[in-house]
């Protein structure tokens, strides 16, 4: 079977790859977010967690800084994976069918998560990933 990941090192930003020095973070542009979109959409793989995001279309890296994430605000990877796509999502500006069958992918849940703790992670994220 071909290996199915997306790597996001043609698609780092160029402000990214010469601040690398501050931090070693992958960074998740518009063009990276559309891959991942698009390889999720095209194979559709059961996401019950964060660690089929690495088998599925994302880069490992990113999958380690969502579990630190998860592992720092206490939360579960569920949680963190749903808001990680609905972000991912947003970025990727697809559309609403394509970020249907996307979200459909993880478990079901609330598509967002309100209160300081939602506006906690989805900053940890952002910050972290895109």
């Amino acid at each position: 079977m071909q290996d199915a990941s997306v790597s996001l090192s043609p698609s780092i930003s160029q402000s990214q790859s010469q601040s690398q020095s501050q931090s070693q973070s992958p960074r998740i542009d518009r063009l990276a977010a559309r891959r991942i979109v698009s390889q999720l959409r095209r194979d559709r793989p059961s996401l019950t967690g964060l660690l089929e995001l690495a088998d599925a279309a994302v880069d490992l890296e990113v999958v380690l800084a969502l579990q630190h994430i998860a592992h720092r605000l206490s939360l579960d990877g569920e949680s963190v994976l749903r808001v990680f796509l609905e972000i991912l999502l947003e970025v990727a500006d697809v559309s609403a069918d394509e970020g249907r069958i996307v979200l459909g992918l993880a478990p079901a849940g609330p598509s967002t998560y309100a209160g300081r703790e939602g506006r906690e992670l989805r900053r940890a994220i952002r910050e972290a990933l895109f």
